[in-house]
């Protein structure tokens, strides 16, 4: 939709908003999901669907490992900026004091999608820009660096392979090889990446591998799909003895290939903003897109700045660590 605020995606193409994806965040994190629903109640006005995440005290939080908040907006058929723009704001400002009316507890991610987040400094919040990359699908390999080239055709010619497969062992040893390196934890065990599938289903939650050519896992990568819509890359690792092997690159392009194939519409890599994964996503050709944080001013909005803050001094990762 021209000039929308939120060029937003079908609510039900929308990863994020899949019933599966809410329940797991209820049975694995204990949090409550409140849909909200804002907006005309005629199939054709303007409407905002959200789904918020609510702690045992009714305030807002952000569930471990979700990438943005499940939001959707639709305009009305119009092709006037003035119109979608009123729409998008007080459509926007409803569900921004909605949050206010809750309670807001942990700083929230909206997606790419918004691109004005006035409502939310309108009502007392404070907002800063982040980024992530995006490709559109199908994918044209060369848009990509040569290196990411070299390196697929080394890992191919090595024996290297790649396949879609619910070996949730395999793709959780590829994720504690960059908990390893890069000192944080994704806090996701093997059963917790099946009750996932389960719950979401084997089309939404698209679990990667690639194999050395000894059979051992070296790459893992985890995607939240919906046709139609943008595939979200969830998790992913690698094992310290496959960094410079190629693996990580063969899995992205099987991967991007496997999911245009599903009907993705584009891929979101989810995050840009430390240099050695900026750098590395950056490799691909992809897009850079801002995307924005939503919180409180207080103290605890400063202790995560300073927390932030310090993150960003720590010495840089090599770029092959981080894909």
């Amino acid at each position: 939709m021209s000039g929308a605020a939120v060029a937003g995606q079908q609510g039900a193409r929308n990863p994020l908003l899949l019933a599966g994806w809410l329940e797991f965040a209820q049975v694995r994190h204990g949090v409550t999901p409140v849909w909200l629903r804002r907006g005309s109640v005629v199939a054709e006005g303007p409407v905002v669907e959200a789904v918020l995440y609510v702690n045992r005290r009714g305030q807002v939080v952000r569930p471990p490992l979700h990438p943005y908040v499940g939001l959707s907006f639709q305009s009305t058929n119009t092709q006037a900026k003035q119109r979608v723009t009123r729409q998008w704001l007080e459509l926007g400002e409803e569900l921004a004091q909605e949050v206010v009316a809750r309670g807001l507890e942990e700083r929230l991610l909206l997606p790419p999608e918004v691109t004005d987040v006035r409502p939310w400094q309108w009502v007392g919040y404070r907002t800063e820009v982040r980024y992530t990359y995006r490709v559109e699908l199908p994918y044209d390999l060369r848009q990509a660096d040569g290196m990411v080239r070299n390196r697929i055709k080394r890992a191919a010619a090595a024996g290297y392979r790649c396949e879609r497969t619910q070996a949730f062992r395999d793709v959780h040893q590829c994720l504690l090889g960059s908990e390893a390196r890069q000192g944080f934890r994704h806090l996701l065990s093997p059963r917790d990446l099946e009750l996932l599938t389960d719950l979401v289903g084997e089309e939404h939650v698209r679990v990667y591998v690639c194999y050395g050519p000894d059979g051992v896992p070296a790459s893992g990568q985890v995607v939240l799909h919906h046709p139609g819509a943008t595939a979200i890359g969830w998790v992913a690792g690698t094992t310290r003895e496959a960094l410079r092997s190629g693996a990580n690159q063969l899995l992205v392009a099987h991967m991007l290939a496997d999911i245009t194939a599903a009907g993705a519409t584009s891929f979101d890599y989810v995050g840009a903003n430390l240099p050695g994964v900026a750098a590395a996503k950056a490799d691909w050709g992809a897009s850079l897109i801002p995307t924005y944080t939503v919180e409180p001013y207080g103290m605890k909005s400063f202790g995560r700045w300073m927390r932030d803050w310090w993150r960003q001094r720590r010495p840089r990762v090599r770029e092959e660590e981080t894909l």
